[in-house]
């Protein structure tokens, strides 16, 4: 008598992958979207454009969106990953970052004329990159001595480590991720010129709803487009790249669910047997190994 096995269908992958990556920065954002509020709030009262100009309220738009929040997604990342020890390290190796990008604006400003000078750029991506590296290698460095230290040296140890590493982190924030992030975001602010210039802008949802899927909308949104925006708003851009209307517009994902709906995954399934009708749920799961 023999037995037939199926092996299950293997999990993870790829696809598992990248959604938890993308989790995983959607997490830095979300608990920030708060901070992010509030300086829109400012914004829109207090500058010279606002319903109430202030020059000395509006004094807090410009370090807000340039430091603080940076920093606090940079902190947020670093505390998913490591704690509280992990946060301070990714916040102080985001500051590098920042640091750095505004020196070398600074001196490219210097060599162009007054009307080609470039704006500061907000370090929203930087921190991204800083916070999970600066944690996972404090978090690496820590596991190196871990129970090795003899009692009563645990406290100077650690504060000194995450000091000195601290200090490390800022060094490689302020010079190749700076230069990292400014050159990808010249690459990006010339893509998308070329979008508003050609009336293209829509397209940018063939990136955007599918980043959708695999919880990356959020780095999009506020990593790569808000900065964006306000670079083309500072410059008094008639056409700002508005992240909201841009990341945020339902139109296109609700065409894909009514695609779906009514032209996709039926509830008998396709081609593999596994299917899922769309109003009973949206993974994909099978009755029986084979049919």
């Amino acid at each position: 008598m023999s037995t037939i096995t199926t092996s299950a269908p293997p999990k993870g992958g790829a696809r598992v992958a990248v959604q938890k990556f993308g989790t995983f920065l959607s997490g830095m954002i979300m608990p920030n979207i708060p901070a992010l509020i509030a300086w829109g709030i400012f914004t829109m009262f207090f500058i010279s454009a606002g319903f109430t100009p202030n020059a000395d309220l509006s004094s807090i738009v410009g370090p807000m969106i340039h430091y603080l929040l940076p920093i606090l997604i940079a902190y947020t990342g670093g505390h998913m990953v490591y704690g509280v020890r992990g946060a301070v390290v990714a916040s102080i190796a985001t500051f590098g970052a920042i640091a750095g990008s505004d020196v070398l604006i600074a001196q490219f400003n210097a060599t162009q004329p007054e009307d080609n000078q470039l704006g500061q750029i907000h370090m929203f991506i930087g921190a991204m990159i800083m916070a999970p590296l600066a944690a996972y290698s404090m978090k690496w460095l820590d596991g190196l001595w871990e129970n090795k230290v003899k009692a009563g040296l645990e406290m100077l140890v650690n504060m000194f480590s995450a000091g000195i590493w601290a200090f490390v982190m800022a060094i490689v924030g302020f010079y190749p991720i700076a230069a990292l992030v400014n050159g990808v975001m010249s690459i990006l602010s010339n893509a998308v010129n070329w979008l508003v210039a050609n009336n293209l802008l829509p397209l940018t949802s063939i990136i955007i709803e599918p980043a959708k899927v695999f919880f990356l909308n959020n780095a999009i949104n506020h990593g790569v487009l808000t900065p964006l925006g306000l670079a083309r708003r500072r410059r008094r851009v008639r056409e700002p790249v508005d992240p909201v209307p841009v990341g945020g517009q339902p139109g296109p994902g609700v065409g894909l669910l009514l695609a779906f709906t009514f032209f996709g995954i039926s509830a008998e399934g396709v081609g593999s047997g596994c299917g899922v009708h769309p109003f009973r749920g949206w993974y994909p799961r099978c009755t029986s190994p084979t049919r």
